[in-house]
């Protein structure tokens, strides 16, 4: 199973500490590079990192400092939101795929939840937790 890196988008909101949310650095390490270490403790090996222009190269570098993966590249022209950025890498997402923005961080159990789900044919999984203050962010309802 592949992951779906979405970092073709830019963070304006996140101007003038960075321009592009995946490169900033938590801990000595680029939130992509947390991201890709949670999914690699699960097992994964494969992967898709869509990008844009302005950070391809500075991706490609991250994915070559990381040993035992493979990762392919589609770079997303237009930022036009996440269906856009699918779009993008379509000739690369022949099998099933887990499509992660890299900004949000969890739990190796996350990955390994989805992999144990096998092939239950699950359309969409949306991983939450539950707030118990307002927080500016989006809901969901059960």
């Amino acid at each position: 199973m592949k992951v779906v890196l979405l970092c073709g988008g830019q963070g304006k909101r996140m101007f003038p500490l960075t321009e592009d949310k995946v490169l900033l650095k938590f801990l000595g390490k680029t939130l992509l590079e947390h991201q890709i270490e949670t999914a690699c403790q699960a097992g994964l090996r494969d992967y898709v990192i869509i990008c844009h222009t302005g950070n391809i190269k500075q991706l490609q570098s991250i994915a070559a400092g990381i040993q035992g993966i493979k990762v392919e590249f589609a770079l997303q022209k237009n930022q036009v939101g996440i269906a856009g950025a699918l779009q993008a890498a379509r000739h690369l997402l022949s099998s099933p795929v887990i499509v992660v923005n890299p900004n949000d961080l969890f739990e190796v159990n996350a990955y390994k939840n989805l992999l144990a789900a096998g092939n239950t044919k699950p359309v969409a999984t949306l991983l939450a937790y539950e707030v118990k203050e307002y927080f500016p962010g989006g809901y969901l309802m059960t």
